[in-house]
């Protein structure tokens, strides 16, 4: 069977701001969810297929899910706090390990020493199933790749943005030996999916142009300016994070959304303009020309520019993916100038992304000609940014951490958006979500701290809350089938003894305040609505199928099943009844508990003879006889068997007053005598000055001595006993 998978996504944010909600389709994620819900990556505000590090991070404060399929490190900068209103969690570990030259050692108070608040709810989950992707590869930097043959109908080409994409355009040189600028040849392919079970790489008659040498003056070049007017292929600049000369497949936006819509064309040929047949929503481009050290450092990048106004496709927005690093060169995606450097995307906006193997921003101020012919110099004018609005959702590659010092650390989340220029005082707003799924692959240098090649901007990033509505999930954006509300931690399946309790706990997260409903056989339990359901003293009409159902005010989603089984337990004796002694005319009690499957049956028994109406738990005898005395017992029996007590021995003794006999004087000056009675019978031993007030000084049961301590100390001092029942 063939399954269409959609691939469609938003962020916001030196202080940060991220935002989160639940969203429905479908795809392949082992996250113990059992709805067919498929969740779009920009779901989350923060979503690291690798280590995801936030350690040393500027201010930031996190409105949004953030998921690691390995190990999260935390931990703000000095003076900085990094603050999480949403749930964290990772298929692996978070602490706050040596990192960037800084240490927070091994702490467990995350607030007071990482500078770190986890304040969702759950607040924060480790070691949760790890998430399986909707991207059928083993390395997931081919999400990006162009592929080396056509495999747009299997599952694996279907996930490529390449096939994807409705329009591509690569550019190579006619020759090996060519270097950049000279003979290109520039290939534009535009395709449509031939059915809504397929993607446009299975096109089977694409449109394909191809301009063969499209260098200053040759054959092509008019033809290829004229056709292609938002293409240029000669800039260069250099990125002194990289120390290339990048060789730049620049697209105008603003002129690429006019060549869409122009009356005739390979596009319009392919998509009318009133969207009844799709709409053009991927652009992916290729730069393969030769970059070889003969002719210098260099490195083919991909620059996107004038994207204030990026094409609306009838409002399913657009996405641009590339094989190379890409540069995002000034605002992007907000019409509304009023809203430019605000976090509000509620109208100007359309869904957009950027798929590539490294991103950097660069501000409407940068300049090619600067960074060519200056270095890069804290507070120098030709480095100076200026303000940058970026509303897109961003899936792109790192550079890992290979140890512990500032040469050798990823730059954290925070620097996932690469920077070139003095952004000292500048704010840089970032409305996205930030994905990372691969290590780059060709933007290789390691992160620097400010001051070598850019000054850190106000960081006003913030996760889109338009990214809360699968409608506005940016084209090609990667699904993970989660479920939704998320359900981190799902009620488990047992088996239970009748007549006990247990618990069942769900952990779950969405975009609103959480709601829950438990169900046992498809049946809503009455006034369980809790996060957590306890049954006590269960019985066999409770074995059965158990669901919680979780909402968030907009999605819904039903946990696995937890089928438990109440069994019968035979009884078992917790309480044995004791020996007890007393006097011809006291009354005593036998006291005993079991546990096991209730209804549970009780027989006391006198020398091993059932007691006439003793079938209670406790057994109570009254004005007891000499011939009383003797062996009880007790016999607990249920539905599935029985258990007998041990024996408590019962002595009934003949009324006998206590004497008190055998005085000594010790040479210590203490009084010493004996008490007599009946045998293993309690006696209190009682002292009085004057016969009439009397205290308490010992209790035994006969014979004890005694030896009075405190006779040096009084006058005269008169003892009884008395026998206490």
């Amino acid at each position: 069977m063939r399954v269409a998978i959609k691939f469609k996504a938003d962020f916001r944010g030196k202080i940060v701001y991220f935002a989160a909600v639940c969203l429905s389709a479908m795809a392949f994620l082992p996250f113990q969810a059992v709805s067919a819900s498929q969740t779009p990556l920009s779901y989350f505000a923060v979503y690291y297929q690798n280590l995801l590090e936030f350690s040393t991070c500027a201010t930031m404060t996190i409105n949004g899910l953030v998921y690691c399929n390995t190990n999260i490190y935390v931990g703000a900068g000095v003076g900085a706090l990094l603050t999480f209103n949403d749930t964290v969690s990772t298929a692996g570990t978070i602490s706050a390990p040596l990192n960037n030259g800084q240490s927070w050692g091994n702490p467990t108070n995350f607030s007071s020493t990482w500078r770190t608040a986890f304040n969702g709810s759950p607040s924060n989950l480790t070691s949760v199933p790890p998430i399986s992707l909707s991207v059928p590869m083993t390395n997931l930097h081919d999400l990006i790749d162009v592929p080396a043959t056509n495999d747009a109908s299997t599952d694996l080409g279907r996930a490529r943005l390449y096939n994807q994409a409705q329009v591509i355009i690569t550019v190579s040189n006619m020759h090996p030996t060519d270097i950049f600028s000279t003979n290109m040849v520039v290939a534009v392919k535009v395709q449509k999916a031939p059915d809504s079970l397929s993607v446009p790489g299975e096109d089977p008659t694409p449109t394909v142009i191809v301009y063969t040498n499209v260098s200053a003056g040759a054959t092509d070049f008019f033809s290829f300016s004229t056709n292609l007017p938002f293409l240029s292929l000669t800039n260069l600049f250099y990125d002194q994070r990289e120390r290339t000369t990048n060789v730049t497949t620049q697209i105008d936006i603003g002129l690429y959304k006019q060549w869409l819509t122009k009356a005739s064309g390979p596009v319009t040929g392919k998509f009318p303009a009133d969207g009844s047949s799709g709409y053009p929503t991927v652009l992916f481009v290729s730069d393969t020309r030769n970059t070889s050290t003969a002719n210098g450092h260099k490195l083919n990048v991909v620059r996107v520019k004038n994207g204030q106004s990026p094409p609306a496709n009838g409002g399913l927005g657009f996405s641009v993916a590339t094989p190379d690093p890409l540069y995002v060169w000034g605002n992007y995606n907000q019409t509304n100038n009023a809203l430019l450097g605000t976090t509000n995307t509620s109208n100007g906006t359309v869904p957009c992304a950027f798929y590539c193997d490294a991103v950097t921003f660069l501000s409407p101020n940068w300049s090619d000609n600067n960074s060519m012919t200056t270095s890069f110099s804290t507070g120098s004018a030709a480095w100076n940014a200026s303000t940058a609005t970026v509303n897109a959702a961003i899936l792109t590659g790192y550079v890992p951490s290979t140890g512990t010092t500032y040469l050798t650390f990823s730059g954290g989340i925070h620097n996932l958006v690469r920077l070139l220029e003095d952004w000292t005082g500048v704010t840089l707003t970032l409305n996205t979500a930030l994905i990372n799924l691969y290590t780059s692959t060709y933007a290789t240098n390691q992160f620097l701290d400010p001051g070598t090649y850019y000054e850190s901007p106000t960081r006003q990033y913030n996760h889109d809350p338009n990214f809360q509505n699968l409608a506005w999930t940016p084209p090609g954006m990667p699904m993970a089938a989660t479920g939704c509300p998320l359900i981190f931690v799902q009620p488990q399946s047992g088996v239970v003894h009748a007549g006990s309790s247990f618990t069942l706990n769900v952990e779950a997260a969405g975009y609103g305040p959480l709601s829950y409903q438990w169900a046992v056989n498809g049946t809503n339990i009455d006034d369980a609505t809790n996060i957590s359901l306890t049954l006590t003293n269960v019985q066999h009409d409770q074995t059965g199928r158990y669901t919680i159902t979780v909402t968030d005010g907009i999605e819904t989603n039903t946990g696995v099943v937890a089928d438990f089984a109440v069994l019968d337990v035979p009884p078992v004796i917790s309480q044995q009844p004791a020996d007890r002694a007393v006097f011809i005319g006291s009354g005593v009690a036998f006291t005993s508990a079991a546990t096991g499957t209730t209804p549970m049956s009780w027989q006391w028994k006198w020398n091993g003879v059932d007691i006439d109406g003793a079938t209670n738990s406790s057994l109570a005898l009254h004005y007891l006889t000499i011939d009383q005395a003797g062996a009880y017992s007790v016999t607990v029996t249920n539905v599935s068997g029985g258990a007998i007590s041990s024996n408590a021995v019962l002595y009934v003794y003949p009324r006998s007053a206590p004497t008190i006999d055998s005085f000594s004087l010790l040479p210590t000056n203490q009084l010493q005598f004996a008490v007599n009675g009946v045998s293993n019978v309690p006696y209190v031993l009682q002292a009085s000055t004057d016969l009439v007030n009397w205290d308490s000084i010992a209790t035994n049961v006969a014979p004890f001595d005694f030896s009075e301590t405190n006779a040096p100390n009084v006058p005269q001092r008169f003892y009884r006993a008395v026998f206490t029942p």
